[in-house]
């Protein structure tokens, strides 16, 4: 429950009544994911956290679902079918939102999430034709670009 923001001055002694309040503002810090459930399992809706076991995400609890979101970009090269794989720096517990765009010299680019389970594989695979060959190729073992946003729980 949204209470305002409580400020402290400085020397000023945390009142018992309002150390809650104090928490629900603050970003915390858990060693592990299991320690979050046991250490905050009533958190508020909008409360964020960091976990020691996964540097660099920030966790928010969208009241049902601890979220995150995960970005990565670089040079990556296709397969004979046109197809690569960026892997996600932390797996997602359910299939994420995600995002991509790349960038090749050989001019445009399609790029098409192909349907997988994000669940166990812990990846973004795309699949990259060109169309400025009529008709449009697959981009075969070509250096691309490649930019991911991935939203979801971890």
């Amino acid at each position: 429950m949204a209470v305002g923001r409580k400020q402290v001055a400085p020397r000023q002694t945390i009142a018992s009544q309002w150390g809650n309040w104090v928490w629900d503002q603050s970003v915390q810090s858990f060693a592990s994911k299991a320690d979050l459930a046991t250490q905050f399992p009533n958190p508020q809706r909008g409360a964020a956290v960091t976990l020691d076991d996964h540097p660099g995400l920030l966790l928010l609890w969208d009241g049902a679902k601890w979220m995150t979101e995960q970005t990565s970009q670089g040079a990556v090269t296709t397969n004979a079918f046109g197809s690569l794989v960026m892997p996600f720096a932390y797996p997602f517990t359910a299939k994420p939102d995600v995002v991509v765009a790349a960038q090749s010299s050989s001019s445009f680019l399609y790029v098409a999430l192909l349907d997988g389970n994000y669940t166990t594989a812990v990846q973004v695979t795309a699949t990259i034709v060109t169309l400025s060959t009529n008709p449009p190729s697959w981009v075969a073992n070509t250096a691309v670009a490649m930019h991911y946003v991935a939203r979801g729980p971890i």
